[in-house]
Parts: C-alpha cells; sequence; structure tokens
C-alpha cells in the first residue's frame, strides 16, 4: 500500500498521572486531531479509523503498524504528566510509521493543555514541513474551536463513544451535560 505523502496517525496520550484523570490522553488525542486537521495540506487519519484498525486484529498491534494500515506516513504518540503547581508537561513523538524510528520529539510545559496543543501542533507543522494555506484554520486556537472545559470536553467523548456504538440516549444525555457545563461549546450541539 502506499503511504499518503502529508499524513499522520494521532494515537492516545498516556498519562503518567495519578487520579481519575486518564481520559486526559484521550483528550488530548482529539484536541491535536482538531487543529491538524484545519491544515489543508495535511491528510489526519480519524481516532475512528485507528480504532477499526485495532479491532480487526487479534493481537496489540504496535502503534507505528496500525499507522502503516491506515497509510499514514508518521504517527503522533507521547504523554501527559503533572509537575507541581499545576504544571504540566505533554511529550510529543513524532515517529516515521515505515521504521517506527524517531523523527522528532518535544517537551512542551505549561498549565493550559488547550495552548500546550497549539504549541505541539504548530511544531508538528514545522517538522513536517506542512506550509500553511490561505484557508486553514490553524489560527483558531483549539480551545476556541472546541471548550476550554476539560470536563465538558471529557462529557462530549462520552456521547462520542455512546454515538459510535449507536446508544443514542446515552450520547444525547452526555452532549448535554457537555452543553450545561459551557453554553457555548458548538461540537457538542
Amino acid at each position: 500500500k502506499n503511504m499518503i505523502e502529508n499524513s499522520i496517525a494521532v494515537f492516545s496520550f498516556e498519562d503518567l498521572s495519578t487520579g481519575d484523570e486518564k481520559s486526559r490522553g484521550e483528550i488530548l488525542q482529539h484536541l491535536i486531531i482538531s487543529d491538524l486537521s484545519g491544515l489543508t495540506h495535511l491528510k489526519v487519519i480519524s481516532h475512528q479509523r485507528l480504532q477499526d484498525i485495532q479491532k480487526q486484529t487479534s493481537e496489540g498491534l504496535e502503534n507505528y503498524t496500525i499507522a502503516q494500515q491506515a497509510n499514514a506516513k508518521v504517527l503522533l504518540s507521547g504523554s501527559i504528566m503533572n509537575r507541581n503547581s499545576g504544571q504540566k508537561i505533554i511529550l510529543g513523538e513524532l515517529i516515521d510509521a515505515i521504521n517506527g524510528n524517531v523523527i522528532k520529539s518535544h517537551r512542551i510545559e505549561g498549565t493550559d493543555i488547550f495552548s500546550m496543543v497549539d504549541d505541539l501542533t504548530e511544531n508538528i507543522r514545522k517538522d513536517l514541513e506542512i506550509s500553511t494555506h490561505k484557508d486553514d484554520q490553524l489560527a483558531l486556537q483549539a480551545g476556541v474551536k472546541t471548550t476550554q472545559s476539560m470536563d465538558a470536553y471529557k462529557k462530549y467523548l462520552e456521547g462520542v463513544k455512546y454515538f459510535n456504538e449507536l446508544d443514542w440516549d446515552i450520547a444525547v444525555e452526555r452532549f448535554n451535560e457537555a452543553i450545561f457545563i459551557d453554553s457555548t461549546f458548538m461540537d457538542a450541539y
């Protein structure tokens, strides 16, 4: 199969912090996908497609094997952890899907996940030498396109999960909970 020249598969980040925020890794994945898919010259493999490939195989595949099957040229994976005083660290690795080698590694520190995601995606755009296009929405920050509330985003992702499982009632309930937390959250509507 041919790899698509400018294509990326973004995997869920590992949450290295303790506590009940284990869904943060998936939230990061969705925010990054949302940011990168604003680039005209980059094909971003959907979260659903990556999950489907994972489900089709009985054994747990390496991320780069899944990325290969999705025809992605590179993949992004990483981790997030808390430091003291509300500081967070996101470590992102851009990996060649053909040989599994690390192309570039990024360490982003901050307190606001949304601006940290924007920094990371801007770095990735530069790493991949993706030129911006006049219609690109990258200027719209992740928090503006989605929500500034992690709780609202968590409810939204639960809604998406139930929606994909055709469990409409629970999906609508979760979307409504997200809207209740942040009435400006357009994706939840």
